[in-house]
C-alpha cells in the first residue's frame, strides 16, 4: 500500500513557479518501507496504484492580498512513469504553502516534506496604452 509519509514530490514546481505560467511536479508514490510503488514496470494483474489519490493545494501566505489568490492542483496518474503529476497555474505572485496529501481510508495525510515552501514569482507585466 501507499504510504504517504514515505511519498515524495520531485520537481521544480513544488518550490518555485511564475505567475501566468503553467508549473508542475511529480509525486512518487511509496510504500511504507521507502520503496518505489511503480515497480515493476510491466503491467500486473489486478494493479491497483493509478486507484491511489493525491490531492493539492496552495495558499497564499501574504495576508494582504485581495481575491482568490489560493489555488488548486490538478493531479493526475501518469501510467507510464508510474508516477502523478501535478499541475497549476498561479495567478498571483507571493509566497505560498503547497500543501500535497495522500487520501487513503477516509484520512489525508501529507506526503513527506508538505507543506512545502512554493515562490511565485511575478509574471511579464504589459503596460496599457
Amino acid at each position: 500500500a501507499t504510504h504517504a509519509q514515505q511519498s515524495q514530490a520531485i520537481g521544480e514546481g513544488v518550490h518555485t513557479a511564475t505567475a501566468g505560467r503553467k508549473q508542475s511536479f511529480s509525486i512518487m508514490p511509496k510504500d511504507a518501507h521507502g520503496n518505489f510503488r511503480g515497480w515493476p514496470h510491466d503491467p500486473m494483474a489486478n494493479d491497483e496504484r493509478h486507484l491511489d489519490v493525491f490531492d493539492a493545494t496552495a495558499v497564499l501566505l501574504d495576508i494582504a492580498a485581495e481575491g482568490d489568490v489560493n489555488f488548486s492542483v490538478d493531479v493526475t496518474y501518469d501510467a507510464a512513469s508510474r508516477y502523478f503529476l501535478g499541475t497549476y497555474l498561479p495567478r498571483t505572485s507571493g509566497r505560498y504553502q503547497l500543501k500535497i496529501y495522500h487520501e487513503a481510508k477516509g484520512n489525508s495525510m501529507h506526503i513527506r516534506g508538505s507543506p512545502f515552501a512554493l515562490d511565485v514569482l511575478p509574471g511579464e507585466t504589459f503596460a496599457q496604452e
